[in-house]
């Protein structure tokens, strides 16, 4: 039996984290991220944006698992896919849109071949805005590059399987992603 797909998105202050494509059975894990005190969170089984990103940070999943040859992209299908959604975030004017995927399966780490930077320009051109890479997608390096994008500036990071426990659906690394 399929289970029904969900969004959750929670906000606090001036953060906004959605998840889209959740399956009932990942509810529960998400909600026990650690979200500040008071940090009010909302689920719903129809797709859509929240009404007011504007100021806030924003942290989209999406699916860039494209496939590649070397470092060129042989087909784009899925970063078209993702922009219209995009675009319709930045049209309400956050402070920042930072952009997680994973790319192939790397066995136990980094591993070149399965870089998500290739993405980041070919998404850029179809964005019509400067999209900044950070090396990794979570630690001092994403956050400094994050911290460090201009209001209403969009940063994608790096393949969320470079880390080992992302399949495991460790609890950790979901909290220093978000």
């Amino acid at each position: 039996m399929q289970s029904e797909e969900y969004e959750l998105m929670a906000a606090a202050e001036d953060h906004m984290w959605w998840f889209t494509g959740l399956h009932d059975w990942m509810l529960d894990r998400i909600q026990k991220l650690s979200l500040p005190a008071g940090a009010k969170v909302r689920t719903q089984r129809r797709y859509g944006l929240p009404e007011d990103l504007s100021g806030k940070r924003v942290l989209v999943r999406v699916d860039f698992n494209v496939p590649l040859e070397g470092a060129t992209i042989t087909d784009d299908t899925r970063i078209r896919a993702a922009v219209p959604t995009l675009k319709a975030i930045l049209a309400q004017k956050p402070r920042s849109v930072a952009l997680m995927s994973h790319l192939g399966r790397p066995k136990g780490g980094p591993d070149p071949k399965y870089s998500l930077k290739p993405v980041a320009p070919v998404l850029a051109e179809q964005l019509g805005v400067p999209v900044a890479f950070a090396d990794d997608c979570v630690g001092e390096v994403a956050e400094a590059v994050v911290a460090a994008l201009p209001e209403g500036g969009v940063i994608l990071l790096e393949n969320t399987r470079f880390h080992p426990t992302e399949e495991k659906n460790d609890l950790d690394l979901a909290q220093r992603m978000a």
